[in-house]
């Protein structure tokens, strides 16, 4: 086993408030129990994973345009959640109970906001806190494309099967010819990931997916039944009367892009009664981002967010007679496991935009910011 400097010295993509810039420095890690032979790590619980690739996500963006200098400007942040990499260190506890070890080849979702990042040489991750962790075979799927799905895979799993009661609706998968979902942004990361399991895992009839005409012969080769083109409206008017004359009733509404359109339109005359099954039947609205549109320079409106949880808060004790959700994706041991298993079956796909080096952060960065990116930007670190 390869013998490492301690502390650990490597190189991470950094900043410190939404005003500096997204640099590479070099940081420093004290995990090694040297005074023990083979230079185990101090925390049994831990393992320690060098990064070949990682993936960004939106909320990346939106957590460092979120960083105010008046209080965070002395400590240094980390920037991405998604990794693959090669295991070079495992705990005792990790390896018995979960049986990581040194050698595999792993993909996760690192989660600690304003604390380090995935795009670094080194990820040190607790798999008993930090659970969105698996193997995989690199013989089979690239480091580029094992770091590109976790977030966003987890998000579409989370929609999929964490609200929606029907039976039979399983991770497991099924046969639902006769149920229908509408996903508002089908092109996003996480859209294309719901329509996928949609199609392939559960089997669903009719996958509606909203989406510019550029992407729609992209998004029904994925698995959607019907597009709706949002650039195709009249000024004046709302892509939910587009929506609305398919004549469909839906199990299952998400919103992976923000707005109103669907919940209630004065331009198409329609509110979401017209959209969504009733709650007895176990349908469910779920957003990503409330009613504003993702807008990376700043966070979402504290005054919308309000509003959104607040809508949420009254569906929870029965005040809106359908179910609202506003997620937040947790780490899970479930999805991780579930969706490596459908990539290596074949069920899901994993698309990559683009790849860029390490040293071209901020090029990865500014093509995801750009909305033009057609499945995930991933940097190389390795």
């Amino acid at each position: 086993m390869e013998k490492l400097q301690s502390p650990l010295k490597y190189r991470a993509a950094t900043y410190k408030t939404y005003e500096s810039p997204l640099e590479i420095t070099t940081e420093e890690a004290d995990v090694f129990d040297d005074a023990r032979e083979g230079q185990p790590l101090k925390d049994d619980s831990t393992m320690l994973i060098k990064v070949h690739a990682a993936a960004l996500n939106p909320v990346d963006i939106l957590l460092k345009a979120a960083t105010p200098k008046v209080i965070f400007a002395s400590r240094t942040k980390g920037f991405g959640r998604d990794y693959s990499g090669t295991v070079v260190r495992a705990g005792a506890r990790v390896t018995a109970e979960l049986g990581f070890r040194a050698g595999d080849s792993v993909m996760g979702m690192y989660r600690l906001p304003f604390g380090k990042g995935t795009v670094a040489e080194y990820v040190h991750v607790n798999p008993f806190k930090q659970t969105a962790v698996t193997k995989f075979d690199p013989a089979q799927l690239s480091y580029e494309k094992a770091a590109a799905w976790p977030l966003a895979g987890g998000t579409a799993y989370t929609c999929l099967f964490d609200y929606v009661k029907i039976d039979g609706w399983t991770p497991a998968g099924g046969s639902h010819p006769d149920r229908a979902i509408l996903v508002l942004g089908g092109s996003t990361a996480v859209g294309r990931y719901i329509i996928q399991i949609a199609k392939n895992v559960l089997g669903v009839g009719r996958i509606v997916a909203v989406c510019s005409g550029a992407s729609a012969e992209e998004v029904r080769s994925l698995g959607a039944t019907h597009i709706v083109d949002y650039k195709a409206v009249k000024p004046g008017e709302s892509y939910a009367t587009a929506v609305k004359a398919l004549g469909f009733k839906y199990d299952l509404i998400t919103d992976c892009v923000g707005g109103r359109e669907i919940l209630s339109s004065a331009a198409a005359g329609t509110d979401i009664h017209d959209f969504l099954k009733p709650k007895s039947e176990g349908s469910a609205y779920v957003t990503l981002t409330g009613d504003a549109k993702l807008k990376y320079a700043r966070m979402p409106p504290v005054l919308g967010a309000i509003v959104c949880k607040t809508r949420e808060l009254s569906s929870r004790i029965g005040l809106l007679c359908y179910k609202y959700v506003v997620i937040m994706t947790e780490p899970s041991r479930a999805w991780a496991k579930a969706f490596g298993d459908w990539i290596a079956e074949g069920k899901v796909l994993v698309e990559i935009d683009s790849v860029h080096d390490m040293d071209k952060v901020q090029d990865a960065v500014d093509r995801l910011a750009s909305n033009q990116a057609r499945g995930k930007v991933v940097v190389r670190v390795e």
